[in-house]
């Protein structure tokens, strides 16, 4: 089943993924990458509302409790980029992938790696380990 990750959302999961997977609402707040970090009861409301939505769940660690992501940053990223593609670009990968590499300025080295992604996938051995 598909679930919609709103931006704050993502902010969060992705300090949760990148702290193994677990972490309190002080832990989020503490290795937020923004300026402006948000508040307590800002980050506590939206991961109540997460676990609302079967995106975490939590686990009593002492006095706190710890939030556990229940989705991979692999499904929000194919969810994500298929929104994307039907939204913006009608569905149309070749467009997609245009406007991708006009856009995002790569460098040599970056784009001699995607070379190298380009023909593993391309001989059927795909590599799903860079998300």
């Amino acid at each position: 089943m598909k679930k919609r990750v709103a931006d704050l959302e993502l902010k969060i999961l992705n300090r949760l993924w990148e702290m193994d997977n677990s972490g309190t609402v002080q832990d989020v707040i503490d290795s937020w990458m923004e300026d402006e970090k948000p508040g307590y009861t800002t980050i506590l409301k939206k991961l109540q509302i997460m676990e609302g939505k079967g995106l975490i769940r939590h686990e009593k660690q002492g006095k706190a409790y710890s939030y556990i992501p229940l989705i991979s940053k692999k499904d929000v990223s194919r969810n994500r980029i298929e929104n994307l593609l039907t939204g913006v670009f009608s569905g149309n990968k070749l467009d997609f992938a245009h406007a991708f590499f006009e856009d995002a300025g790569l460098s040599k080295d970056e784009l001699a790696e995607i070379r190298k992604m380009l023909d593993r996938f391309e001989k059927g051995g795909g590599d799903e380990s860079t998300l």
